[in-house]
């Protein structure tokens, strides 16, 4: 797997791809020195089929958009236990659940594919280090946090409804729609709780269908994506 600093890859360039990432398209437009702040902690990738993006039961810092490419999501105790229970399509996030939960991961990422030139993968990284804590706003402020845990529990309640539409019969809708509400202030480190734990529940559900799973296809809808010609630049800088 290769990868690339943002900082060699041309600014004019790399706001394309920003743009078409929601959580950095807002920090350019509502808190660009946050966004400053990020940036050194951010990296592109570029992966070849069959190549690993994480492993379960490993432990780092970093979720990951995909930009290009298709990815497979293995659950089981060991690879030749592992079954493939998902697919991550272009303009997906995943790996925040792990971070923000300060645990393990519960699944493993591969590159889907088998044509090196075709099915190769690329990836925006983001290491949460500068995150820090749930309630240290040094670096990341208490809306960015907001929009970011935001941001995770809508993708993946998007992923648990998806499943239950491909299940019909199970009480998955039922068990999302038990969960808590919020009560309380908008934009409040009560509302920043609040959405900590949500996330926490809506990750119990996620592994405990990984693990219950067939194979099955993703039906999120595609996201934005970058210009097809701003990806050609960034296999272009990888292979000349």
């Amino acid at each position: 797997m290769h990868s690339l600093v943002v900082s060699r890859f041309p600014r004019d360039k790399l706001q394309l791809v920003l743009r078409a990432l929601p959580f950095f398209r807002e920090l350019a437009e509502q808190a660009p020195a946050e966004l400053e702040r990020l940036l050194p902690h951010t990296r592109l990738l570029l992966a070849d089929p069959g190549e690993s993006i994480m492993r379960k039961g490993e432990f780092d810092s970093w979720c990951y958009f995909l930009l290009k490419g298709q990815l497979a999501v293995q659950a089981g105790d060991d690879d030749s236990a592992a079954k493939t229970v998902g697919y991550i399509q272009p303009g997906e996030m995943f790996g925040a659940l792990a971070i923000l939960r300060d645990s393990d991961r519960t699944a493993s990422i591969t590159v889907r594919g088998r044509d090196r030139e075709n099915d190769r993968a690329i990836l925006f990284g983001l290491d949460f280090a500068p995150f820090g804590e749930l309630e240290d706003f040094s670096q990341v402020s208490l809306n960015s946090k907001l929009r970011f845990f935001q941001l995770v529990i809508e993708r993946t309640e998007a992923r648990l409804l998806a499943y239950e539409r491909e299940m019909p019969g199970t009480d998955l809708g039922i068990r999302l729609a038990e969960l808590p509400a919020f009560v309380g202030a908008d934009e409040s480190l009560q509302q920043l709780q609040y959405l900590h734990q949500r996330t926490d529940a809506l990750a119990e559900l996620l592994n405990e269908w990984n693990l219950t799973l067939e194979s099955l296809d993703d039906y999120h809808p595609v996201r934005e994506l970058p210009r097809a010609d701003v990806l050609a630049d960034l296999e272009r800088l990888y292979f000349g």
